[in-house]
């Protein structure tokens, strides 16, 4: 495997409402990090609205992505491995991290927040998963206290708006 360059192109947040693709190091990553070389990226209406919003000069934009892992810190533990692929959440217009973001050549991420794709899965199909499985799993999980495991019996939940990309993750997750 190829190893990342020491830059890399990334669009980053230039002031309110604009945005540019520029330049930027490719960050070391911290012993729980993981290096993905992104693929494809998510387009999520709260990326244009962050931007519009004026989000920090200098953050960098994006947050769901699919690609390929390139390398991971000292200190994961989950079995992710370097060739392998992935979509996940990198939480840009983040002033205080400025190395994170979506929307670059590489994007370093959190183990905690990426999945493993099936091979029967697009890297483009990925990419529109992360933020509304993360989404309906943490209102069902958070906010209704549904466990990981089975039901002990029916329980009926209402999903008021089922057709939006959060609802259609929270009816399979139900199942």
């Amino acid at each position: 495997m190829t190893q990342p360059s020491k830059s890399r192109r990334a669009i980053v947040v230039q002031g309110p409402g604009t945005a540019k693709v520029v330049t930027v190091t490719t960050p070391n990553l911290s012993p729980t990090n993981v290096l993905v070389k992104t693929a494809c990226v998510g387009l999520n209406p709260s990326d244009a609205k962050m931007v519009q919003a004026g989000m920090p000069q200098g953050s960098m934009a994006g947050l769901d992505f699919a690609g390929i892992v390139m390398s991971k810190g000292t200190d994961v533990s989950s079995d992710i491995r370097p060739g392998d692929r992935v979509c996940g959440v990198a939480f840009g217009y983040n002033n205080n991290d400025e190395a994170t973001g979506a929307f670059a050549e590489y994007v370093v991420a959190e183990e905690h927040l990426l999945f493993r794709i099936p091979d029967s899965i697009s890297f483009q199909e990925a990419a529109t998963f992360p933020c509304g499985l993360l989404t309906g799993g943490m209102v069902l999980h958070n906010t209704m206290k549904l466990k990981t495991a089975p039901a002990d019996g029916d329980r009926h939940v209402l999903i008021y708006g089922g057709s939006t990309a959060s609802g259609l993750f929270m009816i399979q997750l139900l199942r």
